[in-house]
């Protein structure tokens, strides 16, 4: 079997995923707070008399979603930081080219050697990747591989991931979903 070509490709900035991340936390407050009303509704139904706290339901919606923004957002950056500018294979192991402010301008990007590059989810055009560094720091990131900010670079990239995915070895006795 040959070996994938050596590759260097841009990755996305990972904001539209952060976007999508924020969203879901959004609506599944928003369900939780329809399931709250429909009880809330009922539970008026029982009592008697006016009631005179109409204004600490919409007052804790508004707490629920602004916490769920919080959380979102919190869980978006924590996860998808941004910080990968590319990637690159070299032929023999995956590097990373991390973002930050150099101290000078003629200062290079620090470049990360990576222990492993992952694909979790490919959806053809788009990658979901994991990237685990062979330091403690940083810890492991996800980052996202797009075509369009690949491109030239793109039909490379998904060769040298599928090709080392391929050479990932198996730990012994491991059998089960953990290996898909």
């Amino acid at each position: 079997m040959r070996a994938a070509p050596a590759v260097e490709a841009p990755l996305a900035d990972g904001r539209t995923e952060r976007a999508a991340i924020v969203l879901l936390h959004l609506i599944a407050a928003g369900a939780l707070i329809a399931w709250a009303a429909t009880w809330r509704s009922a539970w008026q139904a029982q009592l008697s008399g006016p009631d005179a706290g109409r204004w600490w339901p919409a007052l804790a919606a508004a707490a629920w979603l602004l916490g769920a923004a919080w959380l979102g957002r919190w869980q978006a950056c924590r996860c998808l930081p941004g910080t990968a500018q590319g990637l690159g294979w070299t032929g023999q192991y995956w590097t990373c080219l991390m973002s930050g402010v150099p101290a000078q301008a003629s200062t290079p990007l620090p470049v990360h050697r990576l222990a492993s590059v992952a694909v979790q989810l490919d959806l053809g055009p788009w990658l979901l990747l994991r990237l685990r560094p062979l330091a403690a720091h940083p810890p492991v990131c996800w980052a996202v591989a797009r075509r369009a900010a690949a491109g030239s670079h793109w039909h490379g990239l998904r060769v040298a991931l599928q090709h080392h995915a391929v050479l990932q070895p198996v730990p012994e006795g491991r059998v089960g979903p953990g290996l898909l």
